[in-house]
């Protein structure tokens, strides 16, 4: 039996909090009211998801360089990030 690596298991978790963020868009884009998941979700998967992609890395070029932040880095890109989401929700 095959065991599950660390690092894939975070990214399937990290893809699960992807699609409920796009389905909770959705949600709200359709004007669907389900309480606190449309009111709260996507505040509350917005910073695992910008943390994990920032940290985890990318991969660029033929030789997989990897590009990650440390973790100062990405503090600063979940704070930014987060608070640019909520500045693009004001009313």
């Amino acid at each position: 039996m095959m065991r599950p690596t660390r690092r894939g298991y975070r990214l399937a978790v990290n893809a699960l909090a992807a699609v409920a963020f796009i389905g909770i868009g959705g949600l709200q884009m359709y004007g669907v009211d389900a309480g606190p998941i449309t009111s709260y979700g996507a505040d509350l998967l917005t910073p695992p998801i910008l943390y994990f992609a920032f940290r985890e890395g990318y991969r660029f070029g033929r030789p997989a360089t990897v590009w990650r932040l440390r973790p100062l880095g990405g503090l600063l890109v979940v704070f930014t990030g987060c608070a640019v989401w909520e500045w693009s929700q004001r009313a």
